[in-house]
Formats: C-alpha cells, structure tokens, sequence
C-alpha cells in the first residue's frame, strides 16, 4: 500500500522521537532504525550505543523467538512439518498432564508457537537460574509435569514453548538447532553476523540469539519487503503472522506466531520484544504499510516503557494515516449519549499485567476506579456498554473459570486487569502492605540428598508474599505479573501458584508459617 503519511514527515518523526527521549532520559542509550517497503529510511542513536559499531554483536533476548518461527513457518512450506501436528509425533516419550489427565495429544505445534500450550515458563534443567548445554536434556526434564492449563483454553507466555519448537527443528531438520538456523534462514536473510550464546545453550530458541544491529535491520527489512517476501516464505504464512489467537469475545489483541498483534483502527501491527534487565529490545512492523520500527534500549526502566507508549513512532504514525479522510463523528456522538447503569458486579480486587492493584466500585449513579482505595475517579458508562474513563475506554470482558475483567486501551498500548476472587487482597485500613510467610516444604523428600537438592534449586528456603497498593511482591523483589486465577509469573519467568495456606514457585512448593511478630519478620527473609 503506498504510504499517504510521506517520506520526509516519517523521517521527521523519528528524529524527533530521539531527541525527546535523549533530552528526559539522561541515563538511557538508545540505537533505532525504521524500514519502509524493505530497505532502511532511517537510523539513529544516543548514549553508549552511539559508540557501538552496527556490526556489534548483542543477545537479542526473547527477540530470538522470532527467527525461531521463521523457521518454523520455512519448514512447514517446505512440508517438514505441519503445525497442526501433536508434539506426540516428534516426542513420543513426553508426557504432560492436566488434573491427573495425560494431555500430550492435544498439544500441537501451533499451541507452542502461540504460548497457548499451557506449558511452564521454564523447565527444571536448563533455566534461567541453572544453565545446561544439551538442548535435548532440557527438553526430557519436562517429562511428567503439569501444564497450568488445558492447551488451546488460555494463553501463558512460555520459554519452554520455543525451546521444544527449536528441539523439534532438529529432529526434521537432522542437524544442531544453531547450524540449522544458519544454513536455512540466516545465509538467505544476509544476516552475516549471527551466534548463539555458550552459557546456556539448551535456550537458543527462545532467548540466546546474538545479532548486530545491522542485522536486525536486515530482518527487518525483510518482513516490510512484503512483494517477494525474500522469495521462501509462502503468501499463507505471512498472513498467519498478522493475525492472533481469540480466547475472549471481542478480544482486540493477543499473540500469534511469536508476536503479539495489536489493531491500531484495525490495522494489525506486529510486535516482539526482548527483556532482561535494564536491556530492551523491541521490532513492531505493519504489513498494510510495509513499514516496521527497530528499538535497543540500554537503561532500560518502567518510566522508560511508559513515555514509549505515548512517542511510539511506529503507533503514532499508523494512526495518523489511518485517521486521513476518516469521519470521527460517530464516536463524539457515541460518548455524547450515556445511558443508565446497569448492575453488572465490578466490585471488587483486580491485579494488571503491570502487576499493579486497582480497586473498582458501582454505585446507581457511577462506576470509580482507585489505587488506593482513598482516592476514587468516576469512569461513565456509554451506549456501547463501554466505561470512559477521561477519553480512554475500558471495555468489558466477562470470560470463563470465573476470571472476568477490563481491556485498558492507553495510545494503543493494552493492559488486562484480571478479577481474583479467591485472593483477598484488600488491605486493612492505614496498612500500607501485608506479608505473608513460606517455608520450603521438605515434606515429601526422603533422603538428605533429596533435601539438599531442593534447598540449592532457588536458593531460597524461604518465601514472603507482600500485598500493597502498588502490587504484589515475591521477597519484596519480584513484582508478580498475573497470568490466571491463582497463577502470577515472576520477572525471572518462573511461574508462582497462591494457594489457601502455600505457595508454588516453579516445580517448588513453600507452605505458609504462622503470623510472625515485627520483630521476627526481619528474621525470616
């Protein structure tokens, strides 16, 4: 589709997107680059990554998913694989249960790719904690484990997903995941640079790619080149990639093939990032415009993340393209009609994906939001059975297993806040946190050795839950990012489990210890 915003006003854009970001971040290092119709418009830097040379190599994290299903997508057209197969075909030796049920068979790997599989974040040999370099180790130790879910039902981000899908490569493929990458993508992408870290090489599909930056150019260039599309993906596959999975009704964004979609008015628009630390990476493109954005960030915080929501480069201008000739009427008309409110039971807890506690309350006249359950900000109700709040909607989901809540749309950014019954995370008046202790439960472990070996796997024989304003807190470290019901992910990826009276933190389980006084509390930790 031929670009209506212009070429010189796109390059504008960036620049000033990068003196916004040099001129409030003092800290941050920042090396960017924007693609239209498959060749680099623009690039730009500030900070440490300035001094960098394009060819220096970096690992690019999770970014690393997406040339794994690359690959995945190749193999499929070159018909090594379907994506509809059972995980069974390739591993028949694996099994995965779900409440006491062998599910291994209805694992596909279109689950993998989607993270719908229902599998752990991270496996018990080869994770982020202890490193291993047999990729096939990694993948026996997940041999018996609970999935958190019924595959297809729900949707968890997952390491181990990409990890069995880079596995899988090698069986069809007959050769190592990282010479297999090269010999079938990478060479035919012009990606000169590309390894794999050492440390832990049983996660090379799913975190240990290295790339220059003038490589990750190129991969971006490849995906906006959407006329020949490098020449061996096929038409099928590129449209696979811009659609995502529906597991709620009217859901507006969700992930697909390794990225998550978004609609920007209903123009999808790709995006993958890559975390650890205070280093982010992130590459977004659009298939209607051909036009994708590359973004490393050194000094990476959540204030950071935040003013990128509201000076997206890529968001920003798609949305203006779109808005050209289109009538914004009916939407001022839309909020200008409020009806009644009808009943509907939002009181109560919610936990975001930020990881933050909110509070809402209905009463006959309004719905109100609050943080802190002092301070209470109206939102209205509109014809369209949608909450406003200010000029930002919050639309209503009610879904299944007794999760319901809202998608909050912020500048295209989407944020789901999930309602927790079981939890009661109301905290008392003028407490500004609640605690809760774990001890590992050694209960079920025979030997010493056995005892031992549980102790060193977190080095962390004992657990404090914090509940606050802000969010809940694992040893006052990790803010937990909720998943499902009783189910939080920590920063690290390791899943944490809430239950009545323990807690599980990846395969371990603490149980709680009777309230402490102050004075003991420090003891615990």
């Amino acid at each position: 589709m031929e670009n209506i915003y212009g070429r010189e006003k796109l390059l504008k854009a960036c620049d000033e997107n990068l003196r916004y970001l040099s001129s409030r971040f003092k800290y941050l290092s920042v090396k960017a680059g924007m693609s239209l119709e498959g060749k680099t418009i623009w690039s730009g830097a500030f900070g440490k990554l300035a001094e960098q040379d394009d060819t220096h190599l970096m690992c690019i994290f999770s970014l690393s998913k997406l040339y794994t299903m690359f690959c995945c997508l190749l193999a499929r057209d070159e018909q090594r694989l379907c994506l509809e197969d059972s995980i069974t075909k390739y591993l028949p030796h694996i099994h995965l249960f779900y409440k006491g049920a062998d599910v291994t068979q209805s694992i596909t790997l279109c689950h993998l790719l989607c993270h719908t599989s229902g599998l752990q974040h991270e496996a018990t040999v080869g994770n982020n904690f202890f490193h291993h370099s047999s990729l096939s180790a990694h993948i026996e130790s997940i041999n018996g484990n609970n999935l958190l879910f019924r595959p297809g039902s729900h949707y968890a981000y997952s390491n181990l997903g990409y990890d069995l899908l880079g596995y899988i490569l090698t069986l069809v493929y007959g050769e190592c995941f990282e010479e297999l990458m090269q010999n079938h993508l990478f060479s035919k992408l012009g990606m000169q640079h590309i390894s794999y870290r050492q440390d832990n090489r049983c996660q090379s599909p799913s975190g240990g790619m290295k790339a220059s930056f003038s490589d990750l150019l190129c991969g971006l260039n490849w995906v906006t080149d959407q006329t020949g599309a490098g020449g061996f993906l096929s038409s099928d596959s590129w449209k696979q990639m811009q659609s995502f999975v529906e597991l709620r009704k009217n859901q507006r964004s969700g992930y697909g093939f390794a990225v998550k979609v978004f609609h920007e008015s209903g123009t999808p628009i790709c995006c993958i990032t890559g975390y650890f630390r205070n280093t982010y990476f992130v590459q977004m493109w659009s298939a209607k415009y051909r036009m994708g954005y590359i973004g490393i960030f050194y000094g990476f915080t959540e204030v950071v993340r935040k003013a990128l929501d509201t000076h997206d480069v890529l968001f920003n201008q798609i949305q203006e393209m779109e808005s050209q000739g289109r009538v914004t009427e009916k939407s001022a008309k839309r909020r200008r009609k409020m009806k009644p409110l009808r009943p509907i039971q939002l009181d109560g807890i919610y936990i975001s994906l930020s990881g933050r506690i909110l509070c809402l309350r209905q009463t006959v006249e309004a719905v109100s939001l609050s943080w802190d359950q002092r301070v209470w900000e109206s939102i209205e109700w509109d014809n369209d059975e949608r909450l406003i709040y200010g000029c930002v909607e919050l639309i209503l989901d009610h879904s299944r297993d007794r999760v319901s809540g809202i998608f909050y749309n912020a500048a295209g950014n989407f944020d789901y806040f999930f309602y927790n019954c079981p939890l009661n995370l109301c905290l008392p008046p003028n407490e500004e946190a609640v605690e809760r202790i774990f001890a590992l439960d050694l209960t079920k472990a025979k030997t010493e050795e056995t005892r031992s070996h549980l102790r060193m796997y977190n080095r962390v024989n004992r657990i404090v839950l914090t509940y606050t304003a802000d969010g809940l807190y694992l040893n006052r470290l990790y803010m937990l990012e909720h998943l499902k019901d009783n189910v939080y992910l920590k920063s690290t990826g390791e899943p944490v489990m809430i239950e009545d009276d323990a807690i599980w933190v990846g395969n371990l389980k603490y149980v709680e210890l009777p309230m402490s006084s102050p004075n003991n509390r420090q003891k615990d930790v």
